[in-house]
């Protein structure tokens, strides 16, 4: 039968079948161009899941539905180090050696940390003086009451009037440290200043482990660090303390021991919960 001699019934069938197949033709060749085409290069970003729900309080006739709404926020380093310093800044201290008045006299001797309430963790400093610490809820007076020389810290007791708590406490981090973690140093002589770095070595064990509790070296140039400095991680939480001794860095299982040590022979307040990574 030619073409000439279809009626309009049977060229209306012809065209959607023509129609029909060039579809397929058509899906077939993209998903083949598809599969061919190279991947994406994937970027590297933290992201945080936020979810919204809505809940909907049915009446007698209705049915309740539950709305959930899910967006990216992409989460920043810079942003986890400001928050790391914000939550570790109030526990921050410096020591200088007390005149007679007990008025902090000459230089800064070095910076520390306050691991409890009333205790200070700080670089090696003479028993046999007392100290003026500076805080940011004020200026109090304390002495040494243990040193561990080998890593180059000292542990400040505080004489805090009767009812004053004196500066906050801070947290530890005693998870496992790994090579290139982000760390955070807070430093400076007059005022607070933050070095950022990563951790460039860490110490192994006869076995070639690496130990949950490690001794390790940062990027943080040692010449823009005080004595004393505070090094923590991305999440507030102390993982050393900076010394002049040859350790170069006190890790926190070291502050914790002489922390530990000072609690078996002193009375000393709850000395807070270690964070753990």
């Amino acid at each position: 039968m030619k073409i000439e001699e279809l009626n309009k019934s049977q060229i209306v069938l012809l065209t959607m079948f023509v129609s029909f197949v060039t579809s397929i033709a058509t899906g077939i060749v993209t998903i083949a161009l598809v599969d061919q085409a190279p991947p994406a290069v994937a970027q590297t970003v933290n992201r945080v899941v936020e979810r919204t729900v809505e809940r909907v309080v049915p009446k007698e006739t209705q049915v309740a539905t539950v709305i959930t709404q899910e967006k990216t926020v992409v989460v920043k380093e810079s942003d986890l180090i400001a928050q790391a310093v914000q939550r570790v800044r109030p526990s921050v201290v410096r020591a200088y050696a007390a005149s007679e008045t007990e008025d902090p006299s000459g230089e800064l001797l070095a910076r520390g940390i306050t691991v409890a309430p009333g205790w200070v963790v700080t670089s090696t400093l003479p028993k046999d003086a007392t100290y003026v610490i500076r805080t940011a809820v004020g200026s109090f007076t304390g002495n040494v009451v243990s040193s561990d020389v080998g890593n180059g810290i000292s542990l400040i007791k505080l004489k805090l009037p009767e009812g004053e708590k004196g500066p906050e406490a801070t947290g530890f981090s005693t998870g496992l440290l790994t090579l290139g973690q982000t760390v955070i140093a807070l430093t400076g002589v007059e005022s607070t200043k933050v070095a950022d770095g990563i951790i460039s070595s860490i110490a192994v064990d006869d076995t070639g482990e690496t130990p949950k509790q490690a001794s390790f070296d940062v990027s943080i140039s040692a010449e823009s660090l005080v004595s004393g400095s505070t090094i923590v991680d991305t999440e507030g939480g102390v993982v050393g303390i900076f010394t002049k001794a040859t350790v170069g860095i006190a890790p926190a299982h070291v502050v914790l021991a002489l922390l530990s040590a000072a609690a078996s022979t002193e009375s000393t307040p709850d000395t807070g919960k270690a964070l753990t990574q």
